[in-house]
């Protein structure tokens, strides 16, 4: 997975005249969520640096609610989330030190998901007055893709399942942002295409790290 992460964004993106911030975003963007599968904290380091080159590609597209998404909204779940997975790792034989996977509690996952449905309207008329394109699939792209991330920085065992729905959204954003003629942006739709596929397995292994931690901790 980290070869098809290193060689894809440049195969891909080359010929379709990608530049290299496209590139660089979408290869530290799939990094990111090879070692996020493998619950492993350096997934941060490079999402960090796939976050600030994506909102400076969402920038010149005038995708406003996608720098939104990366600037105001995730770079304040990013800095919780490596503080929380940093204070709740633990070394682990097979896969070095990892976070500890949690459950979510129906009351918490129902709040996230109500307070962001409810915030999505507010999304939506702060989106349309800067003129973002692409207005209903951005708001959708936002509202799931901050709850998705929520999921991530709390350890969520349901935070890739997440994951999967929040690629989804993105794949229909950037497809309208292509059709319209944005083909140097083709490489971008790589990132939530090899994510999709990274998180169906990193869900698994989420799934089963989860499993023996419990073991080990006889929970």
């Amino acid at each position: 997975m980290i070869v098809a992460a290193l060689v894809l964004p440049v195969s891909v993106g080359v010929p379709t005249g990608a530049g290299a911030i496209e590139i660089l975003a979408t290869t530290f963007g799939a990094i990111a969520a090879v070692l996020f599968a493998k619950a492993r904290i350096e997934a941060y380091i490079a999402y960090v640096v796939s976050l600030v080159l994506y909102a400076i590609v969402a920038y010149t597209e005038s995708v406003y609610g996608e720098i939104i998404f990366a600037v105001f909204v995730m770079l304040p779940i990013t800095i919780y989330g490596i503080m929380n997975w940093g204070r709740h790792r633990r070394h682990d034989d097979a896969k070095g030190s990892v976070a500890l996977i949690t459950n979510t509690s129906v009351r918490e996952f129902g709040l996230i998901v109500g307070s962001q449905v409810v915030m999505g309207v507010g999304y939506f008329f702060l989106l349309r007055w800067l003129g973002t394109e692409f207005l209903v699939v951005s708001t959708i792209t936002l509202v799931v893709g901050i709850v998705a991330e929520y999921l991530v920085a709390r350890r969520s065992r349901w935070a890739l399942y997440a994951h999967i729905v929040k690629e989804l959204a993105a794949i229909t954003l950037w497809a309208f942002v292509i059709a319209e003629g944005g083909t140097n942006v083709i490489v971008i739709i790589l990132i939530p295409i090899f994510c999709i596929i990274n998180d169906t397995y990193g869900a698994i292994q989420w799934r089963r790290l989860q499993k023996r931690q419990q073991a080990i901790s006889g929970m």
